[in-house]
Formats: C-alpha cells, structure tokens, sequence
C-alpha cells in the first residue's frame, strides 16, 4: 500500500545522500519479495532482460554493474541452473546468456513483482509528475555515469 509522503517538509533536502538511500531502499524492497525465490534483485533483473539470449557486455550497464559484476551474477545464476552461456554464433569472442527452462518458468512471476512494485513507487505521482522525475533521474544517471569515467 502506498503511503502518503509529505514532500514539502524538510524543505531543503541533501539530494545525493537521499537520492543514496532510495535506492537502496528501493533495492531492499525488490530484494525482499523475489528472496521467495532465492534471488537478489539484481540477478532476477538479469533473468528478466536475457529472455532473448544476450551478452553479458548487453546486460551490465542495464544492471548497474561491470564486467567483474556480471561474471559473478552468471556464475551463481549457471551454478543454479537458472541461466547458461553459450558463445555467440555472431561473435566467437563472446557468449551469450540465456534462461533456463527453471528461470522461464519463474521469469512471468518476477515481471510482475517487478511491475507491481514499481507501481506502488511511483503510483500517486501524475503523468506529468513522473515524466518530470524521469527527466530528472536521467539527468543524474548521466551526470554518475559522466564522474565514473574520471575515476
């Protein structure tokens, strides 16, 4: 149930350090109702986006992470029988990541956990209210990914 959050109040807001914490709480949110299937958020966001066989270089910056990260996601993933790599008939130098018969049967629930729950955040927002955060968001993602590249 969503709740009625008094935006107004504090009135100045250190937006990093929320912006921070929403997402990890966000994060802990999703965590919490796919852990009925053993999964992180993370790890069911890639079985959701490699339902059509992907490489692991297509998946991470959808995921958030790196190449480290998503070896490591594919490894617990393999080893649970929900995923397995094969190497792209377009590119020997690479694989591709695809579901498992186990992860298709789970993949139609997860979508919904992930539908329902996104509803939940964002909706008591209008149209217009979410169109002007969207932007917003894009505006800071692109502003993350702009200092990742001096690190």
């Amino acid at each position: 149930m969503a709740t009625s959050v008094n935006v107004a109040a504090p009135a100045r807001v250190n937006v990093p350090a929320f912006v921070f914490r929403l997402g990890n709480e966000v994060r802990t949110i999703f965590d919490r109702r796919v852990a009925r299937f053993d999964l992180t958020m993370q790890q069911a966001g890639l079985l959701l986006h490699c339902t059509d066989p992907m490489t692991p270089a297509q998946i991470a910056p959808i995921l958030g992470t790196d190449t480290a990260g998503m070896t490591r996601l594919a490894d617990r993933l393999e080893g649970r029988g929900l995923v397995r790599r094969r190497r792209n008939p377009d590119d020997r130098r690479s694989i591709l990541l695809e579901p498992t018969p186990a992860a298709k049967a789970i993949i139609p629930e997860l979508r919904r956990i992930f539908r329902a729950t996104a509803r939940e955040l964002v909706g008591d927002l209008s149209p217009s209210e979410q169109e002007l955060l969207g932007g917003l968001l894009r505006r800071v993602a692109a502003n993350a990914r702009a200092a990742s590249d001096h690190i």
